[in-house]
């Protein structure tokens, strides 16, 4: 689906994301005032204002904090070319990054005049799908600096259990274990991973290992043609069945409308 929008939202209080999001479409999140944690894939990220965020298709994130002003980039990716897909996906690799150089305040301009100019115009779409290119184009030529994550010590004694669970299930979650299999995996108590979890995820373990099953079955009923069956064996449900009943429970549609729609 065809798709493009620039949403500017600006909150004076504190303010988190309830749940972790996944789409189908790049979001560049760019905070032009506050700082915020931001969580991307399997790390986290304490920024300031200027940072850009740039999220791909299907990208685990979700953020929070206290006062903010960001304004958002949707667009997907049959609306982008092919160098601005190289650029946002090699960009994507690390996801987060801070705002500098000579260029930055004609960037954060042009960002604030466009996501006005797509709010007033009855024609917003296009409006906002022409500036996408233009601030894309901007961006290029603006100095960008990878933040250090908050976890950057991950692999050594100084991660928590929570992050280590989170770095397992990422790279394990269409492989069937139970939540005592992955403490004993992680040596760590029951109790205490699943505490320090919640507290970082606002999910349950076993929630955030069934949000990215889903997200990975939209991804491939997105972009392949794979049966069903070989979608739930590729995102470790036990059956087709099974997966159509806890996607549907999950995103409201069953797994081939989905597959329609998008």
């Amino acid at each position: 689906m065809r798709f493009s929008e620039i949403d500017l939202r600006e909150r004076n209080y504190e303010w988190s994301m309830s749940e972790l999001q996944s789409h189908g479409h790049y979001e560049i999140y760019c905070l032009t005032s506050g700082t915020r944690t931001y969580f991307y894939e399997d790390r986290i990220y304490n920024v300031t204002a200027p940072t850009v965020c740039v999220i791909p298709p299907f990208a685990l994130h979700k953020t929070e904090g206290g006062a903010f002003r960001r304004i958002t980039l949707n667009v997907s990716p049959d609306l982008l070319t092919d160098s601005e897909l190289s650029y946002l996906n090699e960009l994507g690799k690390h996801g987060v990054y801070k705002i500098s150089g000579e260029k930055a305040s004609l960037f954060l301009t042009m960002l604030d005049e466009s996501a006005e100019l797509s709010c007033d115009t009855p024609s917003g779409e296009k409006v906002s799908q022409h500036f996408i290119h233009v601030l894309l184009s901007l961006l290029s030529r603006t100095e960008l600096i990878p933040y250090d994550s908050i976890d950057k010590h991950i692999g050594t004694k100084k991660e928590t259990p929570a992050m280590r669970a989170v770095g397992y299930i990422n790279r394990h979650f269409n492989e069937s274990f139970t939540l005592d299999d992955l403490c004993e995996q992680l040596f760590v108590s029951k109790n205490s991973l699943c505490s320090g979890f919640r507290a970082l995820m606002n999910c349950s373990v076993m929630e955030y290992r069934t949000f990215i099953r889903i997200s990975r079955a939209k991804e491939l009923l997105s972009s392949t043609k794979m049966r069903l069956e070989e979608i739930a064996a590729e995102c470790g449900f036990s059956s087709a069945n099974y997966l159509s009943l806890i996607f549907k429970k999950e995103v409201g549609i069953s797994p081939l409308n989905y597959r329609k729609v998008k």
